[in-house]
């Protein structure tokens, strides 16, 4: 068992940037963290948001795929959406949007507590 010492924190997308369908956010790294992490995304400026945000993860940093029941519909103007996530052994991370409109993402984070 490691030492939990530090809280780790990424900025996935460094806002404010226009979000439409097939936007995707960087991919991070998460290996050196404890099983559990999260996410929040902060966006405003909806234009007719039917958006849905997934979160994505992959072995290789490569290929990604959608993580099962993390797609939330975002169709207000603004909001805030956090994603408490646990026990998950991929080594990469990233966010997809897919539907119609545009929001504005002021800040989209990563957080966890890292591991030794």
């Amino acid at each position: 068992m490691g030492v939990l010492d530090a809280i780790l924190k990424v900025k996935m997308i460094e806002g404010p940037v226009t979000v439409e369908d097939g936007y995707v956010s960087k991919a991070i790294t998460i290996d050196n963290r404890e099983a559990e992490f999260g996410i929040q995304v902060d966006y405003v400026n909806g234009i007719s948001p039917n958006l849905t945000i997934y979160v994505q993860t992959s072995v290789d940093g490569i290929t990604f795929a959608d993580v099962t029941d993390s797609d939330e519909l975002l169709n207000n103007t603004s909001d805030t959406i956090i994603y408490d996530i646990a026990g998950m052994g991929p080594s990469y991370l990233r966010l997809r949007f897919a539907g119609t409109g545009s929001i504005d993402v002021t800040a989209a984070n990563y957080s966890a507590r890292r591991r030794h």
